[in-house]
C-alpha cells in the first residue's frame, strides 16, 4: 500500500472510545472525535466498571475535533454525575433565528450522522414542525440572548474528601463540542483541566448547512455565539486555558498518565490554578 493510501486509510479508520485501568487507582477514558463513525457499533467488552478504589479518572479529549458531545456523555455514564454539571442553558449564548434556522439545522443533523440518535428524534421532529409553520413576509430575523449563569473562570477544584477526582486532558486540537464538554466537566468541583490550551473554535455555535444555488457547493454558517468566559471576550483561536500545563501533552505514555493522576490526587482542595507538570 502506498504511503498516501496508508495515510488516507489511517485518517478514515474509526478511532474507538476506550476505558481501561492504569493502576494505582487511576482509570483512563479515551474519547475520540464525537462522530457516528467512531462511536457506532463499538465494543465495550473488557471495559472496567467503577469501583470504590478508583481515585482519579482521566478523560482524554486530546485530538478530539468535536461533533456531538452526547457521544462522550454516553461513554462517561456511570463514571461522572452528569446532573451535577452545569446545564447547557446556563452557559451564555446568543442565537440568531429566522425562517431559515430550522432547515439549516435539519441539514446539519442529517449530515452529522447517517443514523439519528434516540435523544435527537424529538429535536428533529421539532425542526420539521417549525418548517411547516407560517412565517411573516420577509423572513425577519430575531436574536435571542441568554446571559451566562455560570462561566469557565468560575471553576473551582474543591473535591470532597475521598471523592474520585477527574482530569479533563486536552490539547490544541480539542475543538468545538470537545471544548463544550471540557467546560461542563470543569464545572464539577472534583474536576480539573490539564494539558494545553484548546483549539478555540467553540465561540461560534449552532452550525447550519445548505447548498449554494446553481453551484451545488455546500456551505456552512454559524447561527449563534457562546460566551464561555461570561465577559463576551473573543476566544476563538485562543481556546480554553488549563489549570495544569503539561509539556508535550500529545506524547504522554501510561507511566506519565499515572504520574499525572498521582499529582492530581495529592492536590489540596481549593487548588489555585497555574501548576506546571515537569513531565
Amino acid at each position: 500500500m502506498s504511503f498516501a493510501l496508508s495515510t488516507l486509510w489511517s485518517a478514515l479508520r474509526p478511532k474507538r472510545p476506550a476505558i481501561r485501568r492504569l493502576g494505582e487507582g487511576a482509570v483512563y477514558v479515551r474519547l475520540p472525535t464525537f462522530n457516528w463513525r467512531n462511536y457506532h457499533n463499538f465494543s465495550e467488552t473488557g471495559w472496567p466498571s467503577r469501583q470504590p478504589g478508583d481515585r482519579v479518572l482521566i478523560v482524554d479529549l486530546r485530538n478530539n475535533e468535536g461533533g456531538s458531545e452526547d457521544y462522550g456523555l454516553a461513554i462517561l455514564r456511570g463514571w461522572i454525575d452528569e446532573q451535577a454539571m452545569v446545564p447547557l442553558q446556563d452557559l451564555g449564548t446568543q442565537l440568531n433565528s429566522s425562517c431559515l434556522f430550522a432547515p439549516l439545522k435539519w441539514n446539519y443533523m442529517i449530515l452529522s450522522s447517517p443514523a439519528v440518535l434516540s435523544d435527537a428524534k424529538g429535536y428533529m421532529q421539532g425542526l420539521l414542525d417549525r418548517m411547516a409553520q407560517f412565517y411573516p413576509p420577509g423572513c425577519p430575523r430575531t436574536v435571542e440572548t441568554n446571559p451566562a449563569k455560570w462561566s469557565y473562570p468560575q471553576r473551582r477544584f474543591n473535591p470532597k474528601p475521598g471523592e474520585m477526582r477527574i482530569v479533563a486532558l486536552v490539547d490544541s486540537l480539542c475543538a468545538s463540542d470537545c471544548e463544550l464538554l471540557t467546560e461542563r466537566l470543569a464545572s464539577l468541583p472534583e474536576a480539573i483541566v490539564a494539558g494545553a490550551n484548546t483549539f478555540g473554535v467553540g465561540q461560534f455555535i449552532q452550525p447550519g448547512y445548505s447548498v449554494l444555488p446553481h453551484t451545488g457547493l455546500p456551505w456552512r454558517i454559524a447561527l449563534g455565539m457562546s460566551n464561555f468566559y461570561g465577559d463576551s471576550r473573543f476566544y476563538d483561536g485562543y481556546g480554553l486555558d488549563v489549570d495544569i500545563v503539561v509539556p508535550k501533552v500529545d506524547s504522554l505514555q501510561d507511566n506519565q498518565l499515572r504520574e499525572l493522576a498521582q499529582i492530581v490526587e495529592k492536590l489540596p482542595s481549593d487548588y489555585a490554578r497555574g501548576y506546571k507538570s515537569e513531565n
